[in-house]
């Protein structure tokens, strides 16, 4: 389940591995694949790029999962206490009874809050011009690393899902400090179908410059500078999902059953906003032939 990712963090301070070794992708060689965005470009540009991060994609299945646990706990504390079990009067193991369901509960709650009440995505900008990457952290922090300086590899990640990792290291040496991933993540090692398409695109982009991408990018998700509504996540749902796997428009239902959660989230969490020295750092002409965003939607 994709809340583990936010319960059990990246390992740092730590060598790299023997696989990450092997599967490191490097920045100036060009993979034999055609190069694909995933519907996960915010924003396009000369001077830069904008993506979601991964947990954009899932927003609102935590907080469902969440209000059904909780849900289903409180019911089975109701049903203990209307068997008449007095906690008061009843051996140890029964306060274990009553204990379980409440520590549920209390998880329940936890998971809620990681998902909403925070930010609606954290983005990760690609400043092709100064050759930078910007990170939005979860807590609101940024994280800002030099392109050139980051280890990229193909790894599997928290959520034990696939997905391509950064890792910063501390300085003049190959100790990891920090890590990140980008935003398309895949669910099996050996189903990498837009995994690393993915990564080319973001390739590219930095190393060879927006004219190699652009016809690539045809769909911007409306999340820039407002809350998402409904249109425009099944926009993105059905874009997504028919540039991903065919056979899974047939969930699109399921996607109408998590929406109401999705929204929750969304519509408590703030929309992030970054720094001004990395506004300052990127700006845009009115004038680029290769500006991509929400307004430029082909769909």
């Amino acid at each position: 389940m994709h809340l583990t990712a936010d319960i059990f963090k990246y390992k740092l301070n730590r060598k790299l591995k023997k696989v990450e070794h092997e599967n490191q992708l490097f920045i100036k060689e060009q993979l034999p694949v055609e190069p694909c965005d995933t519907s996960t470009i915010i924003e396009l540009n000369s001077n830069y790029m904008e993506t979601t991060d991964w947990r954009f994609e899932f927003k609102g299945l935590n907080s469902a999962t969440a209000v059904a646990f909780f849900i289903l706990n409180i019911n089975l504390l109701i049903g203990i206490y209307s068997l008449g079990i007095n906690i008061l009067e009843s051996p140890p193991a029964t306060v274990i009874i009553y204990l379980c369901p409440t520590l549920m509960m209390g998880i329940s709650v936890y998971i809620l809050r990681k998902e909403a009440f925070s930010y609606t995505h954290n983005p990760i900008r690609l400043d092709r011009k100064n050759r930078m990457v910007h990170v939005f952290r979860q807590d609101g922090s940024v994280l800002s690393t030099p392109w050139d300086s980051i280890f990229f590899c193909a790894g599997r990640g928290n959520a034990f899902q696939h997905e391509i990792q950064g890792h910063i290291f501390h300085e003049e040496t190959e100790i990891i400090r920090e890590t990140f991933c980008l935003a398309h993540t895949e669910s099996r090692e050996h189903d990498n179908v837009l995994l690393l398409p993915y990564w080319e695109l973001i390739r590219r982009y930095m190393e060879e410059g927006p004219e190699h991408i652009i016809e690539h990018v045809r769909y911007c998700p409306v999340i820039a500078d407002r809350h998402e509504n409904f249109h425009n996540y099944w926009q993105y749902r059905t874009y997504y999902i028919k540039g991903k796997y065919k056979i899974l428009q047939i969930l699109l239902f399921v996607d109408l059953l998590i929406y109401p959660f999705r929204w929750f989230a969304m519509r408590t969490s703030k929309i992030p906003v970054w720094p001004q020295y990395i506004q300052q750092q990127c700006p845009v002409d009115p004038d680029d032939p290769y500006i991509r965003n929400a307004s430029t939607n082909q769909i």
